[in-house]
């Protein structure tokens, strides 16, 4: 069953900008990534830190950034919505600690 106000609100908060950057979908079948790419997301509030992670993680060749939240709350949303392999997740965020986020 798919969660679709986790969708709706993945999809506002990537059309504001606020907190989210979607960068593919589930399951390969972006330009680029095939279906063995582990697809990541990843959770990080500062945005040039993100940003070179973000590099550092799509560097490797069988990595896919597919989503970026800056909150816990998006992450949820976006890790509900996309199912990646792999999370990547700051512990200090705001509003939610990433402990708390990967329970």
């Amino acid at each position: 069953m798919v969660d679709r106000k986790g969708a709706r609100g993945a999809e506002k908060a990537r059309r504001r900008g606020a907190g989210a950057t979607i960068g593919g979908t589930a399951g390969g079948g972006t330009a680029g990534g095939s279906a063995a790419d582990v697809e990541v997301l990843l959770v990080e509030d500062h945005p040039v830190f993100r940003k070179g992670l973000r590099g550092a993680l799509e560097a490797e060749a069988d990595l896919r950034v597919v989503a970026e939240a800056e909150d816990g709350e998006t992450a949820l949303e976006l890790a509900r919505t996309l199912r990646p392999a792999v999370a990547v997740v700051d512990l200090q965020l705001p509003g939610m600690h990433g402990i708390e986020v990967v329970r």
